[in-house]
């Protein structure tokens, strides 16, 4: 992104708006990607997923940097909820059918401690944020 030193508020809105469309997009493409067996597949399909995940959250952190209040509020939302679209196709991802217990209480433990990580320590974070921003504006 190539920023102008003094874009008038118009341009920057739509420059804001423009880049927001493209978080979307990564966010849609991210979230196609399915978790599915076997393991070597699923190694690749969620690398694929993760790399996915950090475009989106990147595509969306330039939109703040445009400073438009209603582009940077939707852009923190939509940042949290691709922390919580990831979370949740980890939890859908397809499990072995055929397994011991111990092994499967291991995977499932895995799993609840990947969600976990991705709902509170990620998109717990930027929905606080828009809760802060929103008091904010709100007394300012």
């Amino acid at each position: 992104m190539r920023k102008s030193k003094n874009p008038s508020t118009t341009n920057a809105y739509y420059a804001a708006k423009a880049q927001f469309t493209i978080g979307e997009i990564e966010q849609d493409r991210m979230n196609q990607v399915a978790l599915t067996l076997p393991k070597n597949a699923y190694q690749k399909q969620l690398s694929e997923k993760s790399a996915l995940l950090e475009a989106t959250v990147g595509a969306y952190s330039i939109v703040i940097k445009f400073s438009i209040s209603e582009w940077t509020t939707r852009a923190i939302c939509q940042i949290g909820q691709s922390y919580e679209d990831f979370a949740v196709g980890i939890f859908k991802q397809e499990r072995p059918q055929k397994i011991v217990v111990a092994d499967r209480l291991a995977l499932e433990l895995g799993i609840a401690q990947a969600v976990e990580k991705y709902f509170i320590e990620k998109a717990l974070k930027y929905h606080e944020q828009n809760v802060k921003l929103g008091i904010k504006r709100k007394a300012g």
